[in-house]
């Protein structure tokens, strides 16, 4: 069955011609932005940055943080339209929108999503809500510094484990939102588990186990993730976490018989495609 998930985690991740037209865009992006705004800085941020994006890639995330003195803070309806202008000018091909937090660049392929930001003198950024006119506080670096803390403690399975939780999560309705279920499952993750099927399992049962209780940002904003979800809903999400973990140890006990086609077909009813 190992055999099996290594295919299957390769399936997830982007081919070389990808990662080049990623190295590409964003080289142009920088550059535009460099030019036009003089940023303090251009950070990438977003499941890519994290390592926990899965295909079909969406959009790539770049925060900008802009060279302002103080704690100016520019109208963030004026920003975001300001943004979006320079961009429309430099991308004439290419359909760019305004969204909640950034400005979004459109490709037939994946996007760019240019979210603009103000650092904070305690730590942590300052990015804009267009539904709630305001800045808001965020810290990305502190999502990303959780991610790789935790696949430093399990050898690189833990983004893996997490890639694999988001595919599942996708294909079988279970309705959690993929950077809520993201940092459930890290949170869960405390040491190299004895098999990527055996990790599944025990972070599958964990998630169970926290679904129903409040899950605030690694970044330490003070907002929580997990508000969407009302009680019948998260019973229901917990009831399809305790499934698919039993089906993981029917699938695990059955490769440990010797009955490995058997477990890899479990496993792909379970998880759905590209298992």
């Amino acid at each position: 069955m190992s055999d099996a998930f290594t295919e299957f985690l390769s399936r997830l991740r982007p081919s070389p011609g990808q990662i080049e037209q990623i190295s590409k865009r964003r080289t142009r992006l920088n550059e535009l932005i460099q030019r036009n705004w003089k940023p303090a800085k251009i950070i990438p941020i977003g499941s890519h940055a994290r390592g926990t994006a899965i295909l079909p890639l969406r959009d790539v995330d770049q925060m900008v943080v802009l060279n302002r003195p103080g704690s100016e803070e520019p109208a963030v309806d004026e920003l975001l339209r300001e943004l979006l202008t320079q961009l429309r000018r430099e991308y004439p091909e290419v359909s760019a929108r305004v969204q909640n937090r950034s400005v979004g660049l459109h490709f037939v392929d994946f996007g760019l999503d240019v979210v603009p930001a103000l650092e904070r003198r305690q730590g942590g950024f300052r990015i804009p809500d267009a539904e709630a006119r305001r800045w808001i506080y965020t810290d990305p670096i502190k999502h990303e510094e959780l991610a790789k803390e935790k696949n430093r403690l399990t050898d690189g399975m833990a983004v893996d484990l997490v890639k694999t939780l988001k595919v599942w999560n996708g294909n079988r309705s279970v309705g959690l939102k993929s950077f809520h279920l993201e940092v459930m499952a890290l949170r869960a993750i405390g040491q190299k588990p004895t098999s990527f099927a055996q990790g599944l399992r025990d972070v599958l049962l964990a998630v169970a186990g926290t679904v129903g209780s409040p899950c605030g940002d690694p970044g330490l904003s003070g907002g929580r993730l997990d508000l969407y979800l009302d009680e019948p809903r998260r019973r229901a999400v917990a009831g399809h976490c305790k499934s698919a973990a039993d089906e993981m140890g029917l699938a695990i006990r059955e490769d440990a018989g010797g009955r490995s086609s058997h477990a890899v077909a479990r496993v792909r009813t379970l998880i759905g495609s590209p298992f």
